[in-house]
């Protein structure tokens, strides 16, 4: 009789387990990596990226200015457009995982199951699972780094199970329903569909946009799709301390506009542009937030 005896394989050791490859994650494995830390990043998707990877709707893009939507560390002064989309911030945090070699302590297609802390050895274990198989980390440290605009949330509506029509979420929009003269219902007014619903204006032969609360809306002549002209790329590139200038310079300048105005002028700015682009009054009335502005995100997108 012949008989082996298999040993369980030891658990994978590092200083710090960091949960999701999205914005935080990346960053926080760079930074423990330069202070001599080692580190494990474990993401459920095909890849870095977060939110940039799960969400692919149409106009999906960063509603802050591109020249401040980057770490300070890794600047990027060359982008398209004055507000980013979500094909080339993608490729940008995609190529800062390449540039710090985060890609070698990265397990991606991966899920945390489950973390517990031993009081005793000061040790997190946590339980990993890819397809069908299963494998143990043990971490001095556990960075949750999930993020929260990847996991689709429906609401409680009556008939909404029983509807018979096709029905998917935002955060996972199907591209293979063809929504050309299609009667279309959007759920929600809030950023998300403000990026998308210009593009569904375009196609359905009949939209109706379901809002529960009214937003402010910084808007302006195809505000969202301004391109970056090629002098500014050549300039802030060429001399990239001019770049973190201006970039510097856009906190500043909005900080203290409200610091020395407040947000009473802000918000009559805004109100008195929403005049000038909705003329029915019952229309605007209905537009018009009743709370003061930053309360909720302030919103930006075109003026149609």
């Amino acid at each position: 009789s012949l008989f082996l005896l298999s040993a369980m394989p030891s658990p994978q050791r590092v200083d710090v387990l960091i949960v999701g490859g999205g914005v935080g994650g990346i960053c926080s494995a760079i930074k423990l990596q330069q202070a001599g830390f080692s580190v494990l990043i474990v993401e459920k998707g095909a890849g870095f990226g977060g939110t940039w990877r799960w969400n692919t709707y149409p106009g999906c893009g960063c509603d802050v200015v591109s020249m401040n939507y980057h770490f300070s560390f890794e600047p990027k002064f060359d982008w398209k457009q004055k507000f980013a989309k979500q094909p080339e911030i993608l490729e940008y945090f995609e190529a800062v995982g390449k540039k710090y070699g985060l890609y070698d302590c990265a397990q991606f297609n991966t899920e945390v199951v489950s973390c517990s802390f031993n009081s005793g050895s000061k040790i997190w274990t946590s339980e990993l699972k890819q397809g069908g198989s299963t494998r143990t980390v043990q971490a001095s440290a556990v960075i949750a780094a999930t993020g929260l605009l990847h996991n689709p949330t429906w609401p409680s509506i009556e008939g909404l199970e029983s509807f018979k029509g096709v029905r998917f979420h935002a955060n996972q929009w199907d591209h293979n329903v063809d929504l050309e003269g299609k009667r279309v219902a959007v759920i929600g007014s809030g950023a998300t569909a403000t990026q998308f619903v210009p593009h569904l204006a375009e196609k359905a032969s009949q939209l109706t946009v379901c809002q529960r609360t009214p937003n402010y809306y910084m808007c302006g002549p195809d505000a969202e799709n301004v391109v970056t002209p090629a002098w500014q790329k050549w300039l802030y590139t060429t001399f990239p301390l001019l770049g973190k200038l201006q970039r510097l310079s856009g906190f500043l300048v909005g900080e203290l506009l409200l610091k020395c105005f407040g947000t009473k002028l802000l918000r009559r700015f805004v109100l008195h542009r929403l005049s000038e682009i909705v003329k029915d009054r019952d229309l605007r009335r209905k537009l018009t937030p009743d709370y003061p502005i930053g309360f909720k995100r302030v919103l930006i997108g075109e003026s149609n």
